[in-house]
């Protein structure tokens, strides 16, 4: 059903109950108890629905356990009454996703978790990684992967993996090799969670890219990763986007939203021209965000730069375009 919806470019207005279901808390702080006490569906059913269908995606204390939304209760008990009305639970998922595409059914921030599985996981692909040893590493994050959410896996051992084995290749403790080895190997692990994520034909285009003459795209590329999973249409253009000429682009392909990053100050200081390329076209034209380290490391820069600051990680940023794509305030 979904998948046709897609085809066709068909995208339903809202009904009135998930208007109200947007308008709620997405705080996470019922356990799974409480939800089974607040909604009579059994645990074992919820975690069949996340895994199947990627409906809810709670947030987990410390401890590793669930934690869910007001709003993570309210799609639950939408989704009983559908299928007391005789709709299939996938038929129900694909009309949820299909009515609320991109618009934050459970967009959770995922906070940095340093529970001891996740801590020793990390560790060992680290180390993996620095022998060259891809197998090890395939295996720690796949076992990472069967623990913990994608986004979790993500902000938590991927990204803090890569600043470490950077921070020891620029003082000498590992070689360029190892630092090359790394990024690759993480660059096609986001690729390949990228290809195994629906993609998303129907709504407003979002585009991805580094700044030019940054290099640097891991972090760009768990954005687009992360907005790809939260149901957003999502093209990534890769490193070192140049700006000449790209307000052609820009006008042939009509995106809402173009996100930008940059890692070093030369590739910040080249957002400004990509801004008054912008500005060159005929409306409508696309909003300017933008992030990276030199912005986390810099924060004054932010004043100097036109466009939104979309936040320090991949998790801030989903929460920041959901506003921008809704019109909110950021």
């Amino acid at each position: 059903m979904l998948r046709l919806i897609e085809q066709q470019g068909y995208d339903p207005p809202m009904n009135h109950e998930l208007e109200r279901i947007l308008r709620l808390s997405t705080t996470p702080v019922f356990n799974i108890k409480a939800v089974r006490q607040a909604t009579d569906v059994l645990a074992s059913t919820l975690r069949a629905w996340e895994r199947r269908y990627g409906i809810l995606e709670p947030q987990r204390t410390e401890s590793g356990y669930r934690l869910y939304s007001e709003r993570d209760i309210a799609v639950i008990r939408w989704l009983k009454h559908k299928l007391a009305e005789g709709m299939t639970i996938g038929q129900a998922a694909a009309l949820l996703e299909a009515s609320l595409p991109g618009r934050g059914i459970s967009h959770p921030q995922w906070p940095l978790v340093e529970t001891p599985p996740l801590v020793e996981l990390r560790d060992a692909v680290r180390d993996a990684l620095l022998d060259l040893d891809e197998t090890a590493a395939n295996q720690g994050l796949s076992d990472a992967f069967s623990r913990f959410p994608i986004e979790t896996v993500c902000l938590n051992l991927l990204a803090p993996i890569l600043r470490d084995i950077g921070e020891r290749w620029y003082s000498g403790e590992a070689s360029i090799a190892q630092e090359h080895f790394a990024s690759h190997w993480t660059r096609q692990k986001i690729l390949g969670l990228m290809a195994a994520t629906p993609y998303r034909t129907a709504g407003r285009l979002i585009i991805t890219a580094s700044a030019p003459t940054d290099q640097h795209e891991i972090g760009i590329l768990l954005i687009a990763l992360f907005l790809q999973r939260a149901g957003y249409a999502v093209l990534h253009l890769g490193a070192n986007l140049a700006a000449d000429g790209l307000g052609e682009t820009l006008s042939h392909l009509r995106p809402a939203l173009l996100l930008i990053s940059a890692t070093h100050l030369e590739a910040a200081q080249h957002i400004p021209a990509i801004a008054r390329e912008i500005e060159r076209m005929a409306e409508p034209r696309p909003m300017l965000g933008y992030g990276g380290q030199v912005f986390n490391h810099s924060p004054e820069l932010r004043a100097q730069t036109p466009g939104v600051f979309l936040g320090r990680d991949a998790g801030d940023v989903v929460a920041t375009v959901e506003r921008l794509m809704r019109g909110g305030p950021v």
